[in-house]
């Protein structure tokens, strides 16, 4: 096989898997896009954290929900991410602790199955009365909105993360615009 009719699989194949998730994860991201408006418009923030290779994807979200331009408002924000293994968490969320208020969303990135991440995670949110937004392949009880990001390749889960977070912020803005 020829280089280019690899490529074009791989894209027709992760176009796929993408455009197929959206039956799935449309109800999801509409239910999180309304908590996220609600605690804004209450001087809440949104706190996005993620670990390895999840990090690149919620530091990208996190610049776009804050620049902002002429048709959408920047939203607040932050980024609290590390490219070390999942047993960071503990570090990472201690940076986390001095700029939460109850009521902030958190985000959580985790297209890897971090399990003990996504449970310090879960905890941290609990005890921060945090509401909580999972991104993941693993559905918990206890996040107010569980967004599956299903994908037999992780580069593809990432994709998909990365498309999802868009898709956030998209129906947000437009909740902030006055488009329901």
């Amino acid at each position: 096989m020829d280089a280019y009719t690899h490529l074009a699989n791989e894209f027709r194949g992760r176009i796929e898997v993408i455009a197929n998730a959206v039956d799935e994860i449309a109800p999801q991201l509409e239910v999180a896009s309304r908590i996220l408006f609600n605690q804004l418009v209450q001087d809440q923030k949104l706190l996005i954290c993620a670990v390895g290779g999840d990090a690149c994807c919620a530091e990208h979200i996190a610049q776009a929900a804050r620049q902002g331009d002429n048709a959408n408002a920047a939203i607040p924000c932050i980024a609290f991410t590390s490219n070390h293994a999942p047993d960071s968490s503990t570090a990472l969320l201690n940076d986390v602790k001095p700029v939460c208020r109850d009521g902030d969303v958190l985000l959580l990135i985790d297209t890897a199955k971090a399990a003990p991440f996504v449970g310090s995670c879960f905890n941290f949110a609990r005890e921060r009365n945090l509401h909580l937004l999972l991104l993941s392949e693993v559905s918990e009880a206890e996040a107010a909105v569980c967004i599956p990001i299903v994908a037999a390749k992780r580069e593809v889960r990432l994709e998909l993360a990365l498309m999802a977070s868009h898709s956030l912020l998209d129906l947000l803005q437009r909740l902030m615009n006055g488009d329901s």
